[in-house]
């Protein structure tokens, strides 16, 4: 049985039908004035019914940019953005400044606006961020995704507004510079090897006294693997239902942590990196296991460990 695929009739005062792609040669500018709007019409209504089922539908580099046009022009009369576009933007910022995402979806989304960031113009950010959230870049394809980033790099000066500049201090658009791609991908090794002491791990190495002197064997292993030659496999990205297993303590002190509650506002649902392992090639120095946990929860469980400060 063959398919018939949706199809979009016109139908003018002549009484002809027609569809799009017919051209609109024979059509009256009055008629051209009140298809427009029809179509305008019942653009919403398909868009609110979508909604309403939860559809998620594709964006095409069309329709992202005449998304921010209207963000824009909406801005520049305004000088705001609406309670949903702040959590956008808020959500664009978490995702340039964490670490690398794992989840596919979430990856392409961080990439995307670390992109958006690397055209060196705040305002652009805000007005990207506020015009399109994670589930429409998400399921933007990878050549809109491309073409629109050519098109707003073509035409930067279109969106000039101090409103928009105005928004990039209010929320602190981070520098570009300090979080490209390959910024990212250090801060996230960093994190993970805890190559920055703690300001409290600072004052111990930086002071004068035995103390400095009196270096653990688990403090000598961690600098050992922070030499990156040294490190023969990293393990992340651990399934979420590898964690209940941990224990009660340990869950809930994993799910308390930042990083859970990121990876969730994103969308990352099937695996975590609060979890990850490095394994040296040198065979008589230990793997190091590490966990992300929250501040609090954290906290409780050193002291119910018995953790002597260092």
């Amino acid at each position: 049985m063959s398919t018939t695929l949706p199809t979009l009739l016109f139908k003018a005062t002549s009484g002809g039908t027609f569809s799009y792609p017919d051209g609109y040669d024979n059509v009256s500018n009055q008629d051209l004035v009140d298809l427009y709007r029809l179509t305008q019409k019942a653009l919403l209504s398909l868009e609110t019914e979508i909604d309403k089922r939860s559809i998620t539908v594709g964006i095409g580099v069309e329709k992202a940019i005449r998304r921010v046009k209207e963000i824009y022009k909406e801005v520049r009369i305004t000088k705001r953005v609406s309670e949903k576009s702040e959590r956008a933007i808020h959500s664009a910022i978490s995702a340039v400044t964490g670490p690398v995402f794992t989840d596919h979806g979430a990856r392409r989304y961080q990439l995307f606006f670390i992109d958006i960031l690397n055209l060196k113009n705040d305002g652009i950010f805000i007005l990207c961020a506020a015009s399109l959230g994670k589930e429409k870049v998400r399921s933007m394809k990878k050549e809109d995704r491309i073409e629109f980033l050519d098109y707003l790099a073509n035409n930067l000066s279109t969106f000039n507004s101090s409103a928009l500049d105005d928004l990039a201090t209010k929320f602190d658009v981070p520098k570009h510079d300090m979080y490209s791609e390959r910024n990212q991908r250090k801060r996230c090794l960093s994190q993970v090897l805890e190559i920055s002491p703690r300001k409290e791990q600072q004052s111990v190495l930086q002071g004068k006294g035995p103390e400095v002197a009196a270096v653990s064997t688990s403090m000598e292993t961690e600098q050992i693997l922070r030499r990156q030659s040294q490190i023969e496999y990293r393990y992340s990205n651990a399934p979420v239902t590898s964690i209940s297993p941990l224990g009660e303590k340990l869950t809930d002190a994993i799910k308390s942590s930042k990083q859970w509650q990121w990876e969730r506002a994103v969308g990352q649902t099937d695996v975590t990196g609060c979890i990850t392992a490095l394994a040296p090639k040198d065979r008589n120095i230990d793997i190091s296991l590490n966990m992300l946990v929250g501040f609090e929860m954290g906290t409780k469980l050193i002291e119910e460990l018995g953790i002597i400060p260092m």
